[in-house]
């Protein structure tokens, strides 16, 4: 089995880099599982699904609401403020 990333939607198609001391070192037979579990009812443990982007963004909102986060959170929001900070990183390097 070659080391490409399986697409799903924005992610990446391409080769991970082995020697890249920035990517967490991942078995092999490891690289293509999910990383969030969807849990089972009731709280009693969790499924082999993966946990959805919709279901990630509720628990942030959850979350944050309980500690006094003003704002509304969402993976979404998080995932644009990260891209924002990157870039501007980048372009002060430049």
């Amino acid at each position: 089995m070659d080391n490409s990333a399986r697409s799903y939607g924005n992610l990446p198609t391409g080769p991970l880099p082995d020697d890249d001391e920035r990517w967490p070192s991942v078995k092999e037979a490891h690289r293509l599982d999910p990383i969030l579990l969807r849990g089972k009812e009731k709280g009693t443990g969790t499924t082999e699904e993966p946990l959805s982007s919709r279901a990630l963004s509720e628990y942030l909102l959850i979350r944050g609401r309980k500690v006094g986060y003003g704002e509304n959170i969402s993976f979404y929001s998080i995932r644009r403020q990260s891209g924002r900070m990157n870039n501007d990183v980048v372009t002060r390097g430049r």
